[in-house]
């Protein structure tokens, strides 16, 4: 039986005989399961289809024999950064959270740095310790909740390892007026939440719109928590100038769960903001709120997501902005204005 095969298989002149094995495989099956026509049917059936792919075979397996060289990318051994995180608010005490980087292909966790000295300096004169919390691995400064204004140094010092600093100025709380939430019906419900933005033309100003929804715990009614609602927001005077390019060719009027944006375009202005969402039942109502940001959080929020979308392969890679001198990270605190609504209020 092997021997008419070899014979047969000889006779068709199959092109490739590496190639061929698996069907010269199916073959000796149909034979020796006495389908002697199959056999010489399938046979010829696959004399011509691997004359056409010859050529196609031989580019593949010479495209493909010159990357089967293994590069083995073992782990380098680099001296870690320091890596500060501080997003504070006006409306909490100020924290931080302290770890090591890692190398970026490494799986393990984050190491949380615990016995470093950490200090506050709020305008010049108050000096704040920050101590450490084993419970969420954070740095808490004491009772201290950021004023507009408060210009804050910080100060870490860890073993063997130079000074940590960085600064920044609370920026002054966000002013708007004519609030209004408007829902429309027609092939779908559309809501729209539009209010007048106060802008200070003595200052650099740089926000943050987020917008969340009201819900009871399941389980206990006097719990409420906050999830995020997804809008959009149609401005060419807000968008950056580097995405005008999308919003012009539509991709850019994407629903977000937050927008930042500069008041290069509208410094000293009383703009209308429109919001557009498409969804509006919250039997708890909702909140805006409007963050005014320090221009390295507004930095820092933009090249982080630039960097999360850049999925140009030739692009060039994004540079997250940082603050933190002898470290990398953020360190900064906004000052948020919280806009409470009732959507049944506008019906």
């Amino acid at each position: 039986m092997e021997t008419w095969l070899a014979a047969t298989y000889a006779t068709l002149h199959f092109p490739n005989n590496a190639v061929c094995f698996l069907f010269i495989q199916i073959l000796n099956t149909l034979f020796i399961h006495h389908h002697y026509k199959d056999t010489i049917k399938t046979m010829k059936i696959l004399q011509n289809i691997l004359t056409k792919l010859t050529p196609m075979i031989l580019v593949g397996s010479i495209i493909f024999s010159s990357c089967e060289t293994p590069i083995d990318i073992d782990y380098i051994d680099f001296e870690p950064y320091a890596v500060v995180s501080v997003h504070g608010n006006t409306d909490t005490m100020v924290n931080m959270r302290l770890t090591y980087s890692r190398w970026f292909l490494s799986e393990q966790e984050f190491t949380v740095i615990n016995n470093a000295n950490a200090n506050l300096l709020v305008n010049g004169t108050e000096s704040i310790s920050g101590f450490y919390n084993s419970a969420d691995k954070r740095y808490y400064f004491d009772s201290y909740i950021p004023q507009s204004g408060d210009k804050l140094d910080l100060s870490v010092n860890i073993p063997d390892h130079e000074q940590i600093t960085a600064s920044c100025i609370v920026p002054h709380k966000p002013e708007i007026s004519s609030f209004s939430f408007d829902t429309t019906y027609q092939y779908n419900t559309i809501s729209q939440i539009e209010f007048v933005l106060h802008d200070n033309h003595s200052e650099d100003n740089f926000y943050m719109l987020e917008l969340f929804y009201l819900y009871e715990d399941y389980y206990d009614s006097t719990t409420i928590s906050m999830e995020p609602i997804y809008f959009s927001i149609d401005d060419v005077t807000l968008v950056d100038p580097m995405d005008l390019e999308s919003m012009i060719e539509g991709d850019y009027s994407v629903y977000t769960r937050r927008f930042v944006f500069t008041d290069s375009k509208i410094n000293g202005e009383n703009h209308k903001i429109k919001m557009d969402i498409n969804d509006y039942y919250w039997p708890n109502g909702g909140i805006l709120k409007i963050s005014a940001l320090t221009e390295d959080e507004y930095l820092y929020l933009v090249s982080r997501e630039r960097a999360y979308n850049n999925n140009d392969f030739f692009a060039e890679p994004v540079q997250v902005h940082t603050n933190i001198s002898n470290g990398i990270g953020i360190f900064s605190v906004a000052n948020t204005l919280y806009q409470s609504f009732d959507p049944n209020y506008y019906q």
